[in-house]
């Protein structure tokens, strides 16, 4: 088992892990906008400081975003993948997409994911400021826990299917 670091351009970049023991930590502050950062194979892989796209096959990855131009963050995953806000603003659009369970942590940007199959799960920001949330759900069961009293989260469980259960909790 090794511990490795790639550290992006401002390009395209795929980074593919090949033992399941590896801990792979990518760092894209480098990656431009609108560039998608490809992540398969094996291996534990957190990649943080993402401006760009995200496309992920590794089951358990982990993204952290950051700040972009254009308030648009495309992720597409096969495998369970945990999506951090980071630096993205409120009202940034987070586009989860593919048949991965997601997690999305500290959420101040939108959620759309009427395009992903995967479970759901959401929380957002404990933060001092208040913030106006939109989550769009996929078709399976969804958890939206709310992370400070002040925050408004709309939920739009048009794509939820029968038999599948939205949750909401938090304070």
């Amino acid at each position: 088992t090794e511990t490795i670091s790639v550290t992006t351009g401002n390009n395209d970049v795929t980074v593919t892990g090949g033992e399941a023991g590896d801990t792979i930590n990518v760092v894209a502050t480098a990656l431009a906008d609108n560039k998608t950062l490809t992540l398969g194979g094996v291996g534990t892989v957190s990649a943080t400081a993402v401006k760009g796209d995200v496309s992920n096959s590794v089951a358990g990855a982990s993204v952290t975003l950051a700040d972009n131009t254009d308030g648009s963050y495309s992720v597409t995953s096969s495998a369970a993948l945990t999506v951090v806000n980071g630096t993205a603003q409120d009202g940034d659009t987070i586009t989860l997409a593919g048949t991965g369970n997601y997690t999305v942590t500290g959420l101040v940007a939108d959620v759309a994911a009427s395009g992903a199959t995967g479970t759901l799960n959401v929380t957002t920001n404990a933060d001092s400021s208040t913030e106006t949330i939109s989550v769009t759900t996929g078709n399976n069961d969804v958890t939206v826990t709310g992370g400070e009293a002040g925050d408004t989260i709309n939920v739009v469980a048009t794509a939820l299917a029968d038999n599948k259960t939205l949750t909401l909790g938090g304070v």
